[in-house]
């Protein structure tokens, strides 16, 4: 089960917002997009994804390992339990480093996300979708459009992060766990990698080399100070796409969020544009 907002209304297409990898439907982003809809009366979904945010799907959640600034002695385990479980579980183990648990079964099915992202919609009317996708979701947004484009009116990419993690596995894959797992050590968040996600993914990549079968309205805003995602990325995907109408937005003073108010401005005049 997937926690979603489905927010109604008359005029069509309908937008769908996909998020970044360990982000939930209550960013900056996702509230400004529904704002933006009601008052548009334009349909709109969130959602999280599996084992992240408000679902409360269970997943495979790790403690005890070499986290930073933990150094309690708790036996290396691995618990079937849900993410407010994990939370309280840190509690009563006396773990205080933030972010010292994450979820390692995190958007472990990349199928499973795609149709979350389209169920809602498609089950209750006929009219294709603007997909806008945030990092992690621009690569999600992008495969569903070549995989059933008559559901897509068109695909807003922010930041688009694509193949990103067989990148890391390419990049930390030698010190991968006895599971297969990577795990990620970071100044706020420590987090797993599952080897399932790894896997999904290495079956979900676009080459960014090769002509992108899409041929819908492509928008893609890529912030020039980007230091996850560099922008010459978006530039690639621009020249590979086979879409007649795509364009590239360059914000001098962007980073990867773009969430800043005229990152969001921009961003609303954008699908204001698509409508």
């Amino acid at each position: 089960m997937v926690a979603y907002k489905n927010t109604l209304g008359t005029k069509y297409p309908g937008v769908v917002y996909i998020g970044g990898f360990k982000s939930t439907m209550e960013t900056s982003k996702a509230i400004a997009l529904e704002e933006f809809c009601v008052k548009n009366r334009h349909p709109f979904v969130r959602f999280d994804y599996e084992g992240c945010g408000k679902s409360p799907d269970v997943s495979w959640v790790q403690y005890g390992r070499r986290f930073s600034g933990f150094s309690a002695s708790v036996s290396p385990k691995m618990l079937r339990i849900s993410e407010k479980r994990a939370i309280a579980y840190k509690k009563t183990a006396g773990i205080k480093s933030p972010g010292l648990i994450f979820l390692s079964g995190y958007m472990s099915n990349m199928e499973g996300n795609k149709a979350t992202a389209l169920a809602e919609f498609c089950s209750k009317n006929g009219h294709p979708l603007i997909l806008v996708g945030s990092s992690m979701g621009g690569w999600i947004s992008c495969l569903i459009a070549m995989e059933k484009p008559e559901k897509v009116h068109s695909l807003v990419g922010i930041c688009p992060a694509f193949n990103f993690v067989t990148e890391l596995d390419k990049k930390f894959g030698k010190n991968k766990e006895p599971d297969g797992s990577i795990e990620l050590i970071g100044p706020q968040d420590n987090y797993v990698i599952s080897k399932c996600l790894i896997d999904d993914s290495y079956k979900h990549l676009i080459d960014v080399n090769s002509p992108i079968p899409i041929h819908c309205r492509v928008r893609l805003i890529h912030g020039m100070k980007d230091t996850t995602v560099p922008y010459q990325y978006s530039i690639d995907i621009l020249q590979q796409l086979e879409s007649n109408d795509a364009e590239l937005i360059l914000r001098n003073s962007g980073d990867h969020r773009m969430s800043e108010p005229r990152d969001l401005n921009i961003l609303m005049q954008t699908i204001e544009s698509l409508l």
